[in-house]
């Protein structure tokens, strides 16, 4: 039995490494619920625009990973006690995967934007003062190599643009994109600009502090995780060293009381 569990556990780490879809399973009525903690990660993701879809394949992976693992903990109870605490592991590690898959994706994103944020400001702020219309300044900025997702979004939204898609629409789907308060903040600012102009760059340079603040707060974040990473590996290697001096010691006073 126990060569059987382990034959099934490797077919569904297989079918969950590669992502394939299994009509049969995905057939099934039923829903896994979607925490708020995840819906809002899901906001983030996705954006706000077909969330529901996207909430709805979410779902659908998730529950199609519960049910591949399922069957290994009834598997379990046939072969041994410590092969069940490993089929209930997997089955928590395969509820959580696509959640943690997700949150990691979203804030890679969010770390890269508030990192060239403050920057893009800066150079938006620089063409502006020299005469350029925002659509030239964004074209000049982004005709100078590749850029984030969010920033990208911006990109894109400008090319759309060119094509001639309504400004205010094109603004709008950036909003309907992402839940990035700094971005959608600045999207208004965009929308607010074409309809009424702006006859100085204070908000700009009000937006160019709060993104300066807020690099400075996620690489010091970005510095307190790496400090934390670090104290596992430092332990082991303090746990390493010690036995290392220890250990021999240990020996020399117990051959010492033989003799």
């Amino acid at each position: 039995m126990g060569l059987v569990f382990f034959i099934y556990l490797c077919i569904n780490v297989f079918f969950l490494l590669k992502g394939i879809s299994i009509p049969c399973v995905l057939k099934v009525k039923y829903r896994l619920p979607v925490s708020i903690k995840e819906k809002e990660v899901l906001k983030y993701y996705y954006g706000i625009d077909n969330l529901s879809k996207n909430i709805k394949k979410y779902s659908d992976q998730v529950f199609k990973n519960v049910t591949l693992f399922i069957p290994l903990v009834f598997l379990s109870f046939f072969s041994d006690a410590s092969l069940t605490f490993l089929a209930l592991g997997l089955l928590f590690v395969s509820y959580r995967l696509n959640y943690l898959k997700i949150k990691k994706i979203v804030e890679k994103r969010r770390v890269e934007f508030f990192k060239e944020y403050p920057g893009f400001l800066n150079s938006l702020k620089l063409y502006l003062q020299a005469g350029l219309t925002l659509e030239n300044a964004l074209s000049t900025y982004f005709s100078i190599g590749s850029k984030g997702y969010y920033l990208s979004l911006i990109k894109s939204c400008l090319d759309r643009i060119n094509l001639g898609i309504n400004r205010k629409s094109a603004f709008l789907e950036i909003i309907l994109a992402t839940r990035e308060r700094e971005l959608i903040k600045l999207v208004n600012f965009f929308i607010q600009f074409y309809k009424v102009g702006m006859e100085d760059n204070s908000y700009l340079i009000q937006l160019g502090d709060e993104a300066w603040k807020l690099k400075k707060e996620t690489v010091k974040r970005l510095a307190e995780e790496g400090s934390a990473k670090m104290v596992l590996p430092m332990m082991l290697i303090f746990i390493g060293v010690s036995m290392l001096v220890l250990i021999p010691s240990i020996f020399s006073v117990i051959n010492g009381n033989w003799l």
